[in-house]
């Protein structure tokens, strides 16, 4: 979303090609020019330091959205804290996520002044230059943000370090004029946060209507005045009679673990490759995206290769929020494998890969998929031979397509009204990349 600003009297041709001109009494100045302090904070394991009590730890999970929200406690000793000093932050520092989610930046806020963190860039901002906040608003805006993925190394795992990042030019104007901007973004991020507020609690509650028609279709079928008989299953007591209950596994093929092969050099090898990034958790689908491009040989692709109605089970991954154990029905023509932290399961021919689909998703969201969850340093793990001897219930072919078509039917409305209008969308947009570059 562009916002229409009144444009400065005068502007100057600046020193950094992909800014252009800037305002006249601004400046294109390198990030190593405007700052005390440019450093990582503690980066080592962390088994042994962390405590249940004691000085925040603030990592990459927590700065989420150009803020740091602190829900996942992690703390430290206040001894540990001292003897690491260059890791305690001050207000006004600036956070940079290193590894992952580059482009999530945060101001550190006087709530956090004298925490400590872990594996985050730390930037303290010259104050005769540049307001530290000022600063976080630059690197968070769409040339900020594009301006870090420049520079990224990796591509399994992105990262940042800060002899790269010390290059880049940033727009510095006077500062009243960064008072002011700073001012400005408050209130309109506000009026911005409001109405994203209301509209997040629409879609929660049409994504719970959608969970329970999916789980009731998937476990008790359509026929409301069907018989009933005992299921055997721990979570489900009953089923209709004309079902059958057994185990996941004999539902597919065994799982074809995928393949995450090396950088794309521009021949043969080439292959789009699925990353669990590409996964739709609302549709259970893939995203409709450019595709991560993998150098995969011949040798490697075989079993590997997807074809339309395969299922794509998340093995490893995961988070608070959103658990490891996402299956998503791949749906497209293209030739593509997937990542080696996701499984390939080809359904079987009496059963519709949509009803499974379904079906795991009902599981998913019940737990029963954590059940086989192992989780260490922070990463959840998918016991998949464990979770696909799950119990089941099935109804015949014919009335799996019956479930599949009801469904559908049932929540296209939903699935709709989920999607945001294209008035929430631009403010959505222009909450996250909050614009500092003057319109030239």
């Amino acid at each position: 979303m562009r916002v229409e600003l009144p444009r400065y009297p005068v502007y100057r041709p600046s020193e950094a090609e992909w800014l252009g001109e800037l305002p006249e009494g601004w400046q294109a100045i390198q990030l190593a020019r405007i700052n005390t302090k440019l450093t990582n904070g503690f980066v080592g394991p962390t088994r042994d330091i962390l405590r249940d009590e004691g000085v925040r730890y603030l990592q990459s999970l927590h700065i989420k959205g150009g803020q740091i929200i602190f829900d996942t406690p992690y703390f430290v000793s206040p001894e540990w804290s001292a003897a690491h000093k260059k890791a305690i932050l001050k207000t006004g520092d600036v956070l940079i996520v290193q590894t992952g989610d580059i482009g999530q930046v945060a101001a550190v806020t006087g709530e956090f002044a004298g925490c400590s963190c872990h594996a985050l860039i730390i930037v303290r901002a010259k104050r005769q230059m540049i307001d530290g906040f000022f600063l976080s608003a630059v690197l968070r805006s769409h040339y900020g943000f594009h301006s870090l993925k420049s520079v990224q190394t990796g591509a399994l795992h992105p990262h940042l370090n800060c002899t790269n990042i010390r290059d880049i030019f940033l727009p510095i104007p006077p500062l009243p004029d960064q008072c002011a901007i700073l001012a400005f973004l408050d209130r309109e991020t506000a009026k911005i946060d409001r109405l994203m507020a209301v509209r997040q609690k629409q879609v929660e509650c049409l994504q719970e209507q959608r969970t329970a028609v999916i789980h009731h279709a998937v476990t008790k079928g359509l026929d409301t005045q069907a018989k009933m008989k005992s299921s055997g299953i721990n979570w489900l007591p009953m089923i209709p009679s004309g079902w059958q209950t057994h185990r996941l596994r004999r539902t597919t093929s065994k799982e074809t673990n995928g393949f995450w092969g090396d950088e794309p050099i521009g021949d043969e090898n080439d292959i789009s490759c699925i990353r669990v990034a590409d996964f739709d958790r609302l549709r259970r689908r893939v995203k409709d995206v450019d595709k991560t491009q993998r150098s995969v040989p011949t040798s490697k692709r075989g079993a590997r290769l997807l074809r339309r109605g395969d299922l794509l089970l998340e093995k490893s991954g995961g988070g608070e929020q959103t658990p490891v154990g996402c299956v998503v029905l791949y749906d497209e023509d293209g030739i593509a494998i997937t990542s080696n932290f996701i499984a390939k399961l080809s359904p079987l021919t009496n059963y519709d890969s949509r009803f499974l689909c379904y079906l795991h998703q009902a599981l998913y969201d019940l737990g029963i998929t954590m059940l086989s969850v192992k989780q260490t340093t922070g990463i959840q793990n998918l016991d998949a031979f464990w979770y696909l001897n799950e119990l089941a219930p099935f109804p015949p072919s014919a009335e799996q397509v019956e479930i599949v078509d009801h469904t559908r039917a049932r929540n296209s409305r939903n699935c709709a009204s989920a999607s945001p209008p294209p008035i929430v969308a631009e403010v959505a947009t222009k909450r996250t990349c909050s614009g500092v570059t003057p319109k030239a």
